[in-house]
């Protein structure tokens, strides 16, 4: 599967920060990262196609949630899954996106999920994305 690349992307140098969970700090009784913060030490460079929708919909089905209704995001980056497994690098939920095409950013992944199915997986991941409100609150 690894030699199995689609065609047709518009790809663009994307910087992540990982979370690392053996550098991060908790609180062995609420679980929960001591001082609300996860370390972050790894920096992973990557090429993804990126589309930031319009946003204007103010009449978006909401989505349910753990803290409250939430609005879906219209945000989202594709990476060819063979670029990853090359790299070895695996996106999760809270990664942070910092910069976009050399642009700086502040954004978290929302959500992936694996695309375009074939021989038993996914060609694309698509990762959708979510603005860093908590960061830009502190700040």
């Amino acid at each position: 599967m690894g030699t199995k690349r689609p065609r047709r992307m518009n790809l663009v140098d994307i910087t992540i920060e990982q979370i690392s969970v053996a550098d991060t700090e908790y609180d062995e009784d609420y679980q929960m990262p001591v001082g609300g913060k996860e370390a972050r030490p790894t920096t992973i460079q990557v090429k993804g196609q990126v589309n930031f929708g319009d946003g204007g919909h103010q009449f978006e089905a909401r989505q349910p949630s753990m803290t409250g209704d939430r609005i879906p995001s219209t945000s989202h980056i594709v990476f060819r899954t063979c670029d990853l497994e090359e790299a070895g690098i695996t996106i999760k939920k809270d990664d942070r996106v910092i910069s976009i095409a050399g642009e700086d950013v502040d954004l978290l992944v929302d959500e992936v999920r694996g695309e375009s199915p074939l021989d038993g997986g996914y060609l694309l991941r698509y990762v959708e994305l979510v603005s860093n409100k908590e960061e830009r609150a502190s700040k």
